[in-house]
C-alpha cells in the first residue's frame, strides 16, 4: 500500500487534459492495485471508495482492460459484501467484465473474467454456463501459461463437479488443481485442491485420510492469515462438512461440535439462515450438556448441507 501511495503522489491528480497513457496507469494503481488489494483482505468499504473514485474516469476513458478490471473488482466487493453469496447483480457486474475485456486484444485479461463469470454463475446455480465460461477461461489461462490462476480455475471446476455429485470427475480435478497449485507456489490453491480431496475420501469411505485431509487444508489456509476468508470461503465446506460426518460416525461428538463451530466463525462461510440455526442449535445443546440433541441437529445440518450442494 506504500508502494501506491507513492505512485499516486508522483502520478498526481486526475483532470481531462490528462493523456490516455496517463490514466491507464492512473487506473491501473487505483483498480489492480489497491482495490484488489483492499478486496483481497476483506475490507470491501475501502475497496468501494477507491473504485467510486476509479468508475467514472474508467467507463469514460478507460481501455478495454481497465474496464474490465474495474467490473471484476466491483464483483469482488459485492461478493464479500453479502457475506460470501453470490447472487444476479454479481453475475451482471461478471458479464460486464467479459464484455469489457472481449472489447480488447488481452488473452490474459480475457481469461480471468470467463474465469470471474464461471465463478459467479456456479454459485448462482447456473451449472451449465457456469461449466462453459469456466472451461474457455481454462482453455485461455493455458495458452497465456498462468498456473496460478489455472490452479482458481481448476478449483471452480472442482466444486462445479462436486455440485453434481461426480466423485470420479472431482478426483481427476483436484489432481490437476493441486499440480498447478504447486507449479505456481500458491498455498491458497494447494489448500482448495486438499479440501477438495478431504472430500473425494470422504465419498471414499476413508475416514482417517479425511481427518488428515482436512487439518492439511486448515494448516495450509492457516499460512494466509486474512487471505484466506477472501479466497478459500467457497472451499471450507469441502472439509467441514466431511469431518463433521467423520466425527459423528465415530461418535466422536465434543470433536463434531468444533468443527461445526467453524461454519458460524468464517466471515466468509455463511451457510444459509436454516443451516446456520441448527448449528447454532447444536452449540446450544452441547454446552447444556444435551449430546443426544447436539448429534442430532448436526446431522440434520449436515443432510441440509448436502442437499443444498455444500457438501
Amino acid at each position: 500500500m506504500a508502494a501506491f501511495d507513492a505512485a499516486e503522489e508522483l502520478l498526481g491528480n486526475y483532470t481531462e487534459e490528462r493523456s490516455d497513457e496517463w490514466v491507464d496507469v492512473w487506473l491501473e494503481v487505483l483498480i489492480d492495485g489497491r482495490a484488489h488489494l483492499y478486496n483481497s483482505h476483506c475490507e470491501p468499504e475501502r475497496a468501494i471508495e477507491v473504485l467510486a473514485r476509479a468508475r467514472p474516469v474508467a467507463q469514460g476513458r478507460g481501455s478495454p482492460n481497465r474496464k474490465a478490471g474495474l467490473f471484476v473488482q466491483l464483483a469482488t466487493h459485492r461478493t464479500i459484501d453479502c457475506g460470501g453469496h453470490f447472487d444476479e447483480d454479481t453475475v451482471a457486474l461478471a458479464r460486464d467484465a467479459l464484455r469489457a475485456a472481449e472489447q480488447g486484444a488481452d488473452e490474459h485479461v480475457l481469461a480471468i473474467c470467463l474465469t470471474c463469470l464461471g465463478e459467479t454463475l456456479l454459485h448462482n446455480g447456473e451449472l451449465v454456463e457456469a461449466e462453459e465460461n469456466l472451461k474457455a477461461g481454462l482453455v485461455a489461462l493455458e495458452r497465456v501459461n498462468d498456473s496460478q490462476l489455472r490452479a482458481w480455475a481448476l478449483s471452480l471446476l472442482c466444486v462445479l463437479e462436486v455440485r453434481r455429485r461426480d466423485v470420479e470427475a472431482v478426483r481427476s480435478l483436484s489432481r490437476l488443481a493441486r499440480d498447478a497449485a504447486v507449479s505456481a507456489e500458491m498455498p491458497a490453491w494447494l489448500a482448495a485442491a486438499t479440501a477438495t480431496e478431504a472430500w473425494v475420501a470422504w465419498k471414499d469411505g476413508r475416514p482417517q485420510e479425511v481427518v488428515g485431509l482436512a487439518s492439511e487444508a486448515r494448516e495450509l489456509s492457516r499460512t494466509l492469515g486474512d487471505l484466506a476468508p477472501a479466497l478459500l470461503a467457497q472451499f471450507e465446506g469441502l472439509w467441514l462438512w466431511p469431518l463433521i460426518s467423520v466425527h459423528l460416525a465415530s461418535e466422536h461428538s465434543a470433536a463434531a461440535v468444533e468443527a461445526a463451530c467453524r461454519v458460524l466463525e468464517s466471515p466468509l462461510f455463511r451457510p444459509p439462515d436454516e443451516i446456520a440455526s441448527l448449528v447454532r442449535g447444536a452449540k446450544e445443546a452441547w454446552a447444556c450438556k444435551d449430546r443426544k440433541r447436539a448429534t442430532r441437529m448436526l446431522s440434520q445440518a449436515l443432510e441440509l448441507a448436502s442437499q443444498l450442494g455444500y457438501c
